[in-house]
């Protein structure tokens, strides 16, 4: 009988399927039911929640450095960055690892400055959502009304000079030491509000049981865009300085270069390759039975007598079976209808399989 997986084993296999299909933003932790999505009437000011705001960020102030030094040896380096900033707004960027994670950037660039971007997931009901909001997160919406109050909120904060934390590679990914891609709403902002990036990078070491030990925080020397570039060049220059300084620490901390496991989707890229090559196929096809021949055998020949089906039929045969392709494509070895199913088909089956230790 197979051996039960631990649950540390479980994460780490389900973080390299999706790192082999390049899923880097898949969010494989459930986030229940237990969530609102903020409607128009959302609050993203907090000015009904000041004093409980003003209560718990005191709280965490005072607590939460010391609850940090025991549970992972924290300590934060290049606080000469976050000065450089002086009283300028910005958009900082930080991977996501940990539940905690949001205590990780507060520690780096201050508990009363700092406010956090979130999923609407994360818009709890009950007690812990209570919290949540009176901490400063500005949870995104698929509500069109609320977003246009999320950008407003976020564009007030970054020109009184506060600091708004963004997820930028979307998905949490618990104790992965690894830099992922960044997606680009991050950078949308910064641009918008015209101030700079500051990148935030976490190392650490894991235990034998894949525990968080001597967590680092890196404030990474800021990100600036040139004024020349148009609006999109300047997030595309913001995301490339961010994620070149993200990669650089890395580097430099872990004492490796930046690899990601093989890519697991090269059979997809042949398989689509063959998909291109149908009209070989189909050209091939019609001059065989112009002339009365049939590559498959007579039983899959069709003339303008055969049925709609019978045609379909052949056709489909015709392809799976290589006929028609060119010779570096025919003589390649032959892909079946079953190996080549969907991307996401493969990765929800093969997460699946890890969470569930099948």
């Amino acid at each position: 009988m197979k051996a039960k997986r631990s649950k540390l084993e479980k994460r780490e296999g389900i973080q390299r399927t999706l790192e082999g299909y390049r899923r880097f933003d898949f969010d494989y932790i459930p986030f229940g039911s237990n969530w609102e999505d903020p409607d128009e009437n959302f609050d993203y000011t907090g000015k009904d929640r000041r004093i409980g705001t003003c209560l718990l960020r005191f709280g965490m102030a005072a607590l939460a450095p010391l609850l940090l030094k025991v549970a992972y040896g924290c300590k934060v380096v290049g606080k000469e960055n976050l000065k450089a900033l002086e009283k300028s707004g910005s958009v900082c960027v930080s991977n996501h690892i940990a539940f905690l994670d949001t205590l990780f950037v507060r520690q780096a660039v201050g508990y009363f400055r700092s406010f956090h971007t979130m999923g609407a997931e994360n818009n709890k009901k009950g007690l812990g959502g209570a919290f949540i909001r009176r901490g400063g997160m500005l949870p995104l919406s698929n509500n069109l009304a609320a977003m246009r109050n999320f950008n407003r909120e976020v564009d007030r904060l970054l020109k009184a000079g506060k600091i708004v934390n963004f997820y930028a590679e979307q998905a949490m990914w618990v104790n992965y030491q690894k830099p992922r891609p960044m997606k680009e709403g991050a950078f949308y902002y910064a641009v918008k509000s015209n101030v700079p990036v500051l990148p935030v990078f976490f190392t650490f070491k894991k235990d034998k049981f894949g525990h968080m030990r001597r967590l680092v925080i890196h404030i990474l020397p800021a990100v600036y865009a040139d004024e020349a570039l148009s609006r999109k060049e300047k997030m595309k220059a913001l995301k490339a300085g961010a994620e070149a300084a993200w990669k650089r620490c890395y580097e430099e901390a872990y004492g490796v270069g930046l690899e990601y496991l093989p890519d697991r989707r090269k059979l997809r890229k042949a398989f689509i390759g063959r998909i291109l090559c149908r009209p070989y196929a189909r050209l091939r096809r019609n001059k065989a039975h112009l002339a009365g021949v049939c590559p498959l055998g007579k039983h899959h020949a069709f003339n303008a007598n055969s049925s709609s089906f019978q045609k379909i039929f052949a056709k489909a045969n015709l392809f799976w079976n290589g006929v028609g392709l060119p010779s570096s494509l025919a003589q390649a070895p032959r892909l079946s209808r079953d190996s080549c199913p969907n991307d996401e088909l493969i990765v929800k089956r093969e997460v699946s399989a890890a969470q569930y230790g099948v």
